[in-house]
């Protein structure tokens, strides 16, 4: 018995970049939550603007205060934390488990120059509200307009 191998018609390759890797992400994470087999999360942000500051909250639902750290470095803030797994002594027991546990990070470049000492954050309800005011140089003046002499 004899075999032909006829070989396969295929599409050309296509080359893929960076901006294709990231077309990629966005579309994933706009399409809406992670699968439950997850091992990690990402909070949901809202960025606002101000006449004297950026607003930034994020939810964290069902974090502690203590589990969540905020750092701003070179105009990059990150929101970083983590949750435990409660102590469970019957694994068998579980049925479903969607509940993220363990770490998260989340950076956001900021589109303008903020005054680092007087960032504030606090946290209540499950949302992280932080406040960056604006660095002098970045907020907005109103200029007289004088006539010419």
């Amino acid at each position: 018995m004899t075999q032909i191998l006829v070989p396969r018609r295929t599409a050309p390759l296509k080359t893929v970049g960076w901006g294709d890797f990231d077309r990629i992400f966005d579309q994933l994470w706009r399409s809406g939550p992670l699968p439950t087999n997850a091992t990690s999360s990402t909070p949901r942000m809202d960025v606002a603007e101000t006449d004297e500051a950026l607003v930034v909250q994020a939810e964290l639902p069902g974090f502690e205060e203590d589990d969540i750290s905020v750092s701003l470095e070179d105009g990059v803030l990150t929101i970083s934390g983590e949750r435990t797994a409660a102590a469970e002594n019957d694994e068998a027991g579980v049925h479903l488990r969607e509940i993220f546990r363990g770490n998260f990070e989340r950076s956001l470049r900021l589109p303008i120059e903020v005054d680092a000492d007087g960032v504030s954050a606090a946290y209540r309800n499950g949302i992280l509200v932080v406040t960056l005011p604006k660095a002098p140089a970045a907020r907005m003046r109103n200029i007289p307009i004088t006539g010419a002499d």
